[in-house]
């Protein structure tokens, strides 16, 4: 979820941090880890001011020498990368393809960001967003980007006429800086929205838009745009598709073909359908014939693996159809280190000394219980947005 925030006034004696920093402290909980600022001069050059923490925004808004009357914040809970400089907002969108650059800000999310970047790739443009990030876990380099670039290089795209449908899809709300590349300095502002929250408040010489606040709502699938000589709106038609995003896991546990959708079943079901995990967690005792889950001769152990199995269903249970609808690379990744966590329990049962597999044991069920709340806190983000 992120918070997007202009507020440009046309009297160049009447600074508008103030009305900044009010409109941020009301929708703070929009996001207060990534922040971007856009500071426009009198000669309508800009400025861009990055950070990952809250204070050093403020700071940067309360800065003497950055006092002005035209300014865009974007606020962010990071969901497609991590909490990285080169990954806030805004985004910088410039090539040879384009007459003019672009600096774009966005909240929502994007669907078929993958998708899209495959077409950009193959059309030259480069993603600055884009780096690799090693996973510890299972050894393998991953690359991530933010999605949100997607949107951007499509938004520049449509704005400069060089496509006339925007092939990204999802949530979008976003405001577009267009900037000259000769004497960089920016002629027109743009922005509009799909499903995404956007108010726009104006009266003479001021305009104010913010996820949330006063204002009306603009109008879904409009482009607007102005220019900063006399912010007179004018409008146009531009469609940008909202599609429901379908969960598909894209992790295959070596073993199995766990996934997080088999969770809202029940216990039975969970491990009927996992019957190699279960047949390790009891190793090295065999099977009683015609019993597929037999008690192994170690109850205890068994016990508190099945309670915490319980445990895990009954909550995934009551968010089962969140997690199915919801997008986040935080669960693919927490549930496939629980996975692995319930697979190597056979090492435990080759110890000898029942305390330290009763401590072993605990440990897991501590980590279990953390990913949940991680888990869940992600969503709660990622709802948010949709």
């Amino acid at each position: 979820m992120c918070g997007l925030i202009l507020n440009i006034n046309n009297n160049p004696e009447e600074t508008v941090n103030k009305k900044v920093i009010d409109t941020l402290q009301d929708q703070i909980s929009r996001g207060k880890e990534g922040f971007g600022l856009i500071l426009i001069d009198k000669e309508n050059k800009v400025k861009i001011l990055r950070s990952t923490e809250m204070v050093k925004c403020m700071l940067d808004l309360y800065e003497k020498d950055n006092q002005c009357n035209k300014i865009i914040l974007h606020h962010r809970n990071p969901t497609s990368t991590d909490n990285k400089l080169a990954q806030t907002h805004p985004i910088s969108v410039s090539s040879d393809k384009l007459k003019y650059d672009y600096l774009v800000i966005h909240n929502g999310s994007i669907s078929n960001s993958e998708e899209v970047k495959k077409l950009h790739n193959k059309l030259g443009y480069e993603y600055t967003t884009e780096y690799k990030e090693k996973n510890e876990f299972n050894q393998t380099t991953e690359t991530k980007f933010n999605d949100s670039e997607s949107l951007a290089i499509e938004i520049a795209r449509f704005i400069d006429k060089n496509t006339s449908k925007i092939e990204t899809k999802g949530s979008v709300a976003f405001i577009c800086l267009q900037i000259n590349k000769k004497n960089e300095k920016v002629e027109k502002i743009y922005f509009g929205r799909n499903s995404s929250p956007l108010n726009l408040h104006s009266k003479t010489n001021e305009i104010c838009l913010s996820s949330e606040g006063k204002g009306s709502s603009v109008t879904p699938n409009t482009l607007y745009h102005f220019e900063l000589t006399d912010l007179k709106l004018k409008k146009q038609k531009i469609e940008i598709k909202t599609e429901k995003y379908e969960y598909q896991p894209t992790y295959q546990h070596p073993d199995t073909t766990t996934d997080i959708n088999k969770l809202h079943r029940n216990k039975r079901t969970y491990r009927e359908d996992n019957k190699d995990i279960v047949e390790d967690i009891t190793h090295p005792y065999s099977p009683e014939p015609n019993d597929p889950f037999p008690t192994t001769t170690d109850s205890n152990i068994e016990r508190e693996i099945d309670e915490e199995i319980d445990e895990e269903i009954e909550d995934f249970e009551k968010n089962a159809e969140l997690i199915i609808e919801t997008r986040t690379d935080l669960i693919i990744e927490k549930l496939t280190e629980l996975t692995d966590k319930f697979k190597d329990s056979k090492e435990l049962l080759m110890l000898e000394e029942k305390e330290e597999i009763t401590e072993v044991v605990k440990e897991i069920v501590k980590q279990l219980k953390k990913a949940k709340e991680e888990c869940y806190n992600s969503l709660t983000d990622q709802l948010y947005d949709n």
